[in-house]
């Protein structure tokens, strides 16, 4: 068996891609399989311009049709759609993504998997441009599943050390945000607008901060005023700078790199014990397993 999947693989790797059509590159990846399919990319993001319209398609079918998505655990070309379409920073999928984000219930998670615990942020930093609105909606929209709206945040940390936001605009936005009493308030978004300032060096709004904590409007779960105050005895640049170079906090620019390690692939040469079930899942939400008493998201996820 394991010589028939060597040679199944070595038989893909010969394949000239050139000359299939990109529907028929997504065809070959439509569902998910146990070898990467590495060169199948490599060929759709070398044809950019004639792949971005096939891909778009894709994220509108599944949104009209997402019931009937979320039931087929193995469909994946969705997930390599938006992660390619945020490699090319195409800005015509930030809507649509943010309407999967916004379907209720599990749905988000039945279509999108543990990639929305690793992934969103950077995602939607790297599909908007210049346009806020759409995370911005997300921070505050009490329909949206929590964890969800905390990634939106995690977007606009993104976008602050990249430079698209500047640190003042997030600050400010903090602010605005504290003082509207238009939206649920809700303590976890609180939290993690607090632990995205403290990302980028919170001296200037530190005092919100405190004021915050004073007036129990954080989930302290998730980062308590502690955490905070040790931030400030480092230094700014560094860091700023930490938070910059984190893997986890850039844009997707390589979309292949940040797709290739997830544990649903199993190569050959692998044991099972370096392989991660996808069913064993933890939620974003439940406390960390490494005892920390801290969410998973905000631990070791």
């Amino acid at each position: 068996m394991a010589n028939n999947e060597s040679n199944e693989r070595l038989i893909a790797d010969e394949i000239d891609y050139k000359s299939y059509s990109i529907s028929q590159l997504v065809k070959e990846i439509e569902y998910i399989k146990k070898d990467f399919p590495e060169a199948i990319l490599k060929e759709i993001i070398q044809r950019k311009d004639e792949a971005t319209p096939v891909l778009l398609d894709i994220l509108k079918s599944v949104k009209e049709n997402h019931n009937r998505y979320a039931k087929s655990k193995d469909y994946f070309a969705h997930i390599y759609a938006i992660f390619i379409l945020a490699q090319f920073k195409e800005t015509k999928a930030y809507p649509l993504y943010v309407e999967l984000l916004k379907l209720p219930g599990n749905l988000p998670y039945d279509l999108f998997g543990d990639s929305l615990c690793e992934s969103t942020g950077m995602i939607l930093a790297s599909l908007c441009g210049n346009d806020l609105s759409h995370i911005k909606e997300l921070v505050v929209n009490s329909a949206v599943d929590e964890s969800i709206r905390g990634h939106a945040v995690g977007a606009l940390a993104i976008l602050a050390v990249q430079g698209v936001l500047s640190r003042e605009d997030m600050f400010q936005y903090f602010k605005d945000l504290l003082a509207d009493e238009t939206w649920d308030k809700n303590s976890y978004i609180i939290a993690e607008l607090v632990s995205a300032c403290n990302d980028i060096y919170p001296e200037e709004i530190i005092e919100d901060i405190r004021s915050a904590y004073q007036n129990n409007l954080v989930d302290d779960s998730i980062i308590d005023l502690g955490y905070v105050e040790t931030t400030l005895k480092d230094k700014k640049e560094n860091v700023i700078e930490n938070f910059k170079n984190d893997i986890h906090h850039q844009f997707i620019d390589d979309a292949i790199e940040d797709l290739r390690g997830w544990g649903c692939y199993v190569q050959a040469d692998e044991t099972k014990q370096n392989y991660i079930a996808v069913g064993n899942k933890i939620g974003p939400n439940d406390l960390c397993p490494c005892g920390s008493g801290r969410k998973y998201k905000k631990c070791c996820g």
